[in-house]
């Protein structure tokens, strides 16, 4: 018996709804794979639109302090501004009523030497 005997079998119904079933579950499989594979490249894209909108908030927070203080400066400058025109109006109402005071005073002197001299109206 130096012949190797060599079994055959032949294929049976079985065999081919056991193949039918092996094809459609890696069908399957491969279905899923493939969408598991865009899920994650979304995933990614979604990840990398977090971060970019991230740091697009940072750098806006960033600018808004700025401007926050540039504003405090400018009303802080506004206020010494207000502060100084209130001053200024103030000292020109004095003055105003100085000068009404000395046309007053200059007027009185004037009719006294208007009566003095003789020039009386």
């Amino acid at each position: 018996m130096s012949k190797q005997e060599t079994r055959t079998r032949e294929l049976t119904e079985s065999d081919v709804q056991t193949l039918d079933r092996t094809i459609a579950a890696h069908e399957q499989l491969g279905g899923l794979l493939y969408t598991t594979r865009r899920i994650f490249t979304e995933i990614g894209k979604l990840e990398k639109l977090y971060h970019d909108i991230k740091s697009g908030i940072g750098v806006a927070e960033q600018q808004r302090d700025q401007l926050n203080g540039q504003l405090e400066s400018v009303k802080a400058e506004l206020a010494e501004a207000q502060k100084q025109t209130v001053e200024k109006r103030r000292g020109l109402a004095e003055l105003a009523a100085e000068v009404k005071e000395k046309e007053t005073m200059l007027s009185h002197y004037s009719q006294a030497i208007d009566r003095i001299t003789g020039k009386a109206a």
